[in-house]
C-alpha cells in the first residue's frame, strides 16, 4: 500500500490537536437524539466497510452523512477528510482537516 505523507502527516497532526483539547470546549454541544446517535453509527460502519473494500467515494459519502446529522463533531471530520485524500481530493481533504482542527479548538 503506497503511503501519503501529507494524509500521514495531517492525520497526525490532527490526531494530537483532538487529543490536546478533548473536554477543553466551552460551549456545550447540541445533544444528539437516540435515533441520530443510532444513524451516525450506522453510517461510520457502512464507511468503515466501504473503506475496508477500498470503496472510497462510498465511504466519502457515508462519512460526509454522518457529519451532516452532527457537523459539530470533529472525528467526523476528519474522516470525511480521510476519505477524500485517499480519492486523491487533496482540496476536500484539507477543508474537512481544518474543520476538524477548528471545531477541536472550540
Amino acid at each position: 500500500m503506497k503511503r501519503h505523507p501529507f494524509l500521514l502527516i495531517a492525520t497526525g497532526a490532527l490526531a494530537a490537536g483532538l487529543l490536546l483539547s478533548a473536554g477543553c470546549s466551552d460551549g456545550k454541544p447540541r445533544r444528539l437524539s437516540e435515533n441520530e446517535t443510532l444513524e451516525i453509527k450506522n453510517l461510520e460502519a457502512d464507511a468503515r466497510f466501504a473503506a475496508s473494500l477500498r470503496d472510497f467515494a462510498r465511504a466519502e459519502k457515508d462519512h460526509a452523512a454522518a457529519a451532516a446529522i452532527n457537523p459539530d463533531d470533529p472525528s467526523l471530520q476528519l474522516l470525511l477528510g480521510m476519505a477524500q485524500a485517499r480519492q486523491g481530493k487533496k482540496d476536500d481533504a484539507r477543508k474537512a482537516y481544518k474543520k476538524a482542527v477548528k471545531l477541536a479548538e472550540a
